[in-house]
């Protein structure tokens, strides 16, 4: 009994600090079977401009969206419907200016969840100066060379599919190549059905490109590459 209260004792302790036991986890990875809240973000090396279908969007839905969008309640006090791209486009200053009031007229309205962070009107503030960017740049890969994980497929990854499939955000991670390779058929299928990337089917091209990489062996360099 006494070695039993000890054990139990010793967990509650780990528990109050953060820690599990072995093949436990304290992050909120999203893995088959798991669950994923939709919200994802660009990599650390993209956020250097705001895109609408990247950054606004998402901000938009998840701060907004309840009563800003075309599924909302009937009601003329619901409008604008800001999660389409004109539209967000036309409110945008006065968005930002809506959100930095303090009382009366402040949007989304005190206490509103999930709550509008300051780090949101600055993604907003970006897009405005940056000049509205609706869809990110895509990379353009040329077929009639060899493809590599670096740079080609790595910059398709970071520029389509990082923002979501990363540690902490959605599975299968795809911003390194251990992991984009041992994806890759799984990628490719929603890849050729146009259900990923979630905001529109890539080019024909791209699609091609990715398929050649594939079924070249996958190389992550030209050292790699056997063919």
């Amino acid at each position: 009994m006494r070695v039993k209260t000890v054990v139990i004792s010793m967990l509650f302790v780990l528990s109050a600090c953060g820690i599990q036991p072995s093949g436990g986890r304290t992050d909120t990875e999203s893995r088959p079977g798991g669950s994923f809240d939709g919200t994802c973000q660009k990599p650390a090396a993209l956020t250097d401009t705001a895109v609408f279908l990247e950054d606004i969007k998402l901000i938009i839905s998840n701060k907004c969206g309840f009563c800003h969008n075309a599924a909302a309640l009937p009601d003329n006090r619901r409008k604008p419907y800001l999660v389409e791209y004109d539209v967000a486009k036309s409110y945008a200053t006065r968005m930002v200016e809506r959100m930095e009031r303090t009382g009366a007229g402040k949007m989304p309205p005190e206490g509103s969840q999930p709550h509008l962070e300051q780090r949101d009107i600055e993604r907003l503030k970006l897009w405005i100066a940056g000049g509205y960017i609706e869809k990110p740049v895509l990379p353009t890969i040329d077929q009639n060379k060899p493809i590599y994980y670096d740079p080609e497929i790595k910059n398709l990854m970071d520029s389509q599919c990082v923002r979501c499939h990363q540690p902490g955000l959605q599975y299968p991670y795809l911003n390194a190549y251990d992991d984009v390779k041992d994806a890759s058929e799984r990628s490719k299928i929603r890849i050729d059905d146009g259900t990923m990337p979630s905001e529109g089917a890539l080019p024909d091209d791209l699609k091609k490109a990715f398929s050649l990489w594939i079924s070249r062996g996958s190389p992550r360099s030209a050292e790699d590459c056997t063919h």
